[in-house]
């Protein structure tokens, strides 16, 4: 049985935290009383569930590998640890660096043998009227370096790939990284990773991004099934729960309202 609240030792790491475009820091004067909204994104393929401290509470618990929690509201420099959910190991600690209100996601992958945890801000996901707009992130460190193309399934979709702003295909994504949005018109999208050596690893299903929306494809080792690699939908300016977007992928939603991959 595991405590529900988390001693930190003394020495504290820091957390990470990127603006939308992938590399750059937030900054601004924060104050302990305000708070903004953080999901937590699961993508370390060889530690099956997570539990997750928020100040010393915990706050979503045996989050699955693969899996996206609901948001949670958190000081915007709030202590984080991450915790192996069977062994009870601390996997890393830190500090936040969030903004006063708006919404950040939160992914646990690998640097090397080492479990980070990378912090990026929603900025930049509210499109132009009547269109939508994503990006994508890496959390897939056994597949490495990715290069993302963005298609469109058939020449009856009312959706024009060329037009996509600024660009339709992304290389090199490399793990951890969140590339910044990419805007076009609504309708139904299909998106194809590869490897560095030009392996294709995964390839969403036909899925519908409507006007006025934002979005994160999160693409991921799946741990249980050995190299395969997946990819989840996320909701940017909702809270919602994440939507797989790989073939065969079957889901359940537990008491948190975390939607649970049985890849």
């Amino acid at each position: 049985m595991r405590f529900k609240t988390l001693q930190y030792g003394a020495a504290v790491c820091l957390i990470t935290a990127v603006a939308c475009d992938g590399g750059n820091g937030t900054t601004g004067v924060q104050d302990n009383r305000e708070l903004g909204r953080l999901r937590f994104v699961h993508a370390v393929s060889d530690v099956a569930t997570i539990d997750y401290f928020i100040d010393g509470n915990v706050e979503f618990s045996d989050q699955p590998v693969g899996s996206t929690s609901s948001y949670v509201s958190a000081k915007v420099d709030a202590l984080v640890a991450v915790v192996d959910g069977a062994t009870g190991d601390v996997l890393t600690t830190g500090g936040l660096n969030l903004v006063k209100d708006l919404r950040f996601t939160a992914l646990t992958t690998k640097a090397g043998a080492e479990t980070t945890l990378l912090v990026y801000s929603h900025v930049g996901a509210e499109p132009a009227s009547n269109q939508t707009r994503f990006r994508f992130m890496n959390g897939a460190p056994n597949a490495g370096v990715l290069r993302i193309e963005i298609d469109a399934p058939g020449s009856s979709v009312p959706v024009n790939v060329v037009n996509l702003q600024p660009q339709d295909v992304f290389e090199p994504v490399l793990t951890g990284q969140a590339t910044a949005y990419v805007e076009g018109d609504p309708g139904d999208y299909t998106f194809t990773a590869f490897s560095a050596g030009g392996v294709q690893l995964v390839q969403s299903q036909a899925t519908q991004l409507e006007a006025n929306s934002g979005w994160t494809i999160v693409i991921f080792d799946d741990g249980l099934a050995g190299t395969e690699v997946d990819m989840d939908l996320l909701d940017d300016l909702n809270e919602l729960v994440a939507v797989p977007l790989t073939p065969m992928v079957a889901t359940e939603t537990n008491n948190h309202g975390i939607r649970r991959g049985n890849h």
